[in-house]
């Protein structure tokens, strides 16, 4: 709608993402590229933009069609970073193009794809796909044949695939193939869940996850090590995955600590910590935690499954922990945020209205759900999911026409709020 909008030049300016500009055609006569860095999830960072996506955002300026000329710019706020500018983005070429399987936890995850899924049995067929590829056009033949054999042996190696001349995988490698899970993250969960305890606590849990290249950690700031390093001391034991280097503070073990970091702020969520409490503590904003959350719920779902393979008595346990980190919540309000439209913060005003779970709730009269609601259009829902009608029934009303509309009438706005609150209340505080 924006976009057409612009285009029908009934908008004037339009503020960005990448999105647009990775090549659509509008007629902007003038482009202000305001940054040339971008918080980058995998360094938790702030980093460089290319020189080929910087020229590219420039290209968007006098499109044909629309204009003859346009006008580029770029803000710089010193003469050092205009001097920067002109020989990083403006007289330097676009960097080389590079294939995304040259990163081998890429080639690593399409390798396992590719046999998991069946459309390659044998080592021949395996080396002419990837041959085939921009990476393989890019790389001599031995090259690639030296690279895709590494990587078949690595998935060997770890029980992936099944040894021998043809390409077969085990159960475990298609398990980690229809997960979407890099090889590396699906071993790491494996050995977490194969050493955790039955009465492994929510921490070591996160913990693991963090340390798996598919939840990226947040950046170690500083001042924060002092704290990361006790916690490390008092959560060591129990930890389902160690550094491989705690001689001081190396490169490995502040990264570990980074993975510390993303495991204590899981685990404030998961505590109700108010969201802008939580992320003034950490630096970030509402949506890099909703990324990290998301993340944490997909692991955790495809823990849960790795755990049916090898500890089933455990996936209870995961599954409890992945509904806390999709909700944010303590275990006591499981029950009732499993109630359409109540989240963490309804959750808890319920709670703390004496209604500890569903049940309780199914037998309340309305306005005292109502009055812990704040909204009686939300409390008839709740009551009317918990109260289904039976079978053969007209489908009623929780309570008394009249009662409602004597207790609160009938307000267009107000019910189009109540309908927006659900979606919204994840990340509003009270």
């Amino acid at each position: 709608m924006v976009e057409r909008a612009f285009r029908d030049r009934r908008l004037k300016a339009l503020a960005a993402t990448p999105t647009l500009a990775a090549g659509i055609n509008l007629p902007a006569r003038r482009v202000i590229v305001r940054d040339t860095t971008r918080y980058d999830d995998r360094l938790g960072m702030n980093s460089p933009i290319s020189a080929g996506e910087v020229q590219q955002m420039c290209g968007r300026a006098g499109r044909p069609r629309f204009d003859t000329t346009g006008e580029a710019v770029l803000i710089a706020r010193s003469p050092e970073e205009e001097e920067r500018y002109l020989d990083q983005y403006l007289s330097a070429p676009p960097e080389e193009v590079v294939s995304r399987l040259a990163a081998e936890p890429a080639l690593r995850m399409h390798l396992l794809a590719l046999v998991a899924s069946g459309d390659i049995s044998n080592e021949a067929e395996l080396e002419r796909f990837f041959a085939a590829t921009f990476y393989g056009r890019t790389l001599p033949m031995s090259e690639l044949v030296a690279k895709v054999r590494t990587v078949r042996e690595y998935l060997t190696r770890h029980g992936f695939l099944v040894p021998g001349e043809a390409l077969r995988a085990t159960p475990f490698g298609r398990l980690t193939s229809d997960l979407y899970l890099d090889p590396v993250s699906a071993l790491l969960l494996r050995e977490a869940i194969e050493k955790a305890p039955l009465g492994v606590g929510p921490f070591s849990l996160l913990a693991a996850l963090a340390q798996t290249p598919d939840l990226p950690p947040f950046y170690l700031r500083r001042g924060e090590l002092p704290h990361l390093l006790e916690r490390f001391s008092e959560e060591q034991q129990e930890l389902l995955i160690q550094p491989g280097a705690t001689d001081g503070v190396t490169e490995e073990l502040e990264l570990f600590l980074a993975g510390l970091k993303t495991a204590e702020s899981l685990e404030q969520w998961t505590d109700e910590v108010p969201v802008l409490e939580l992320t003034r503590a950490l630096g970030i904003g509402a949506g890099d935690l909703r990324s990290k959350v998301e993340d944490a719920q997909w692991l955790l779902f495809g823990l849960s499954r790795i755990a049916a393979s090898f500890r089933p008595a455990l996936r209870r346990t995961v599954d409890e922990l992945a509904l806390r980190v999709q909700y944010g919540v303590r275990t006591e309000l499981l029950d009732l945020v499993r109630l359409r439209g109540i989240g963490r913060v309804r959750g808890r005003a319920l709670y703390a209205a004496g209604f500890a779970d569903r049940e309780s709730l199914r037998a309340a009269p309305l306005a005292r759900v109502a009055a812990a609601l704040s909204s009686t259009s939300l409390a008839e829902t709740v009551l009317r999911e918990l109260r289904p009608p039976r079978p053969g029934s007209a489908r009623a009303s929780t309570v008394e026409p009249s009662v409602v509309a004597a207790r609160d009438p009938p307000a267009p706005a107000k019910a189009a709020r109540d309908r927006r609150r659900p979606a919204l209340e994840e990340y509003s505080e009270p």
